[in-house]
């Protein structure tokens, strides 16, 4: 099989470039609305002249760029810059860690980059900003996160955790 025709199979979405390379991409689906996205450019020959990630957050920004090819810059991130932050969004974080959908360093660097940049919503700044603040500082030793850590901002946010035993 050619290039072209496994490039068309693996990627399923492209466009035509100028000088007539190709510019192929594949959507991958993540959790809590983020999506990252594989890009490969090709030449006219569908020779590999670049290939990247690119890490959207939920509401379809751009948070970072991995560079692979040809050369490896490592990851690029990009700040999230004008996301609103409401109560529900930080009960959403910390209802995605409790699942295990976001790992705690997932979680930490999240409440980071929200205390650096994020917006908060004005009503509810105060409750926010301690919440996030609180998470920020989860990976230190000394502050933790217990479930009972978790249920505490809960209820500070307005939200009760709940628990759920399924059959597995």
């Amino acid at each position: 099989m050619n290039s072209r025709v496994q490039n068309e199979k693996k990627f399923r979405s492209w466009e035509e470039l100028p000088g007539g390379g190709r510019r192929y991409w594949l959507d991958v689906p993540g959790r809590l609305g983020w999506r990252a996205r594989y890009v490969k450019e090709v030449d006219v020959m569908d020779v590999t002249l670049r290939f990247w990630q690119e890490i959207y957050y939920e509401q379809g920004k751009l948070v970072e760029v991995h560079e692979k090819y040809p050369v490896d810059k490592g990851t690029r991130k990009y700040r999230i810059g004008h996301m609103t932050l409401s109560k529900q969004t930080v009960a959403d974080k910390i209802a995605a860690y409790l699942r295990h959908d976001v790992s705690l360093a997932e979680l930490v660097s999240w409440a980071e980059e929200a205390m650096m940049e994020g917006e908060f919503a004005e009503q509810d700044v105060g409750v926010i900003s301690d919440a996030v603040a609180r998470l920020g500082v989860a990976d230190v030793r000394v502050f933790g996160l217990t479930w009972e850590d978790c249920e505490q901002l809960l209820r500070q946010l307005g939200y009760a955790a709940r628990v759920d035993i399924v059959a597995a």
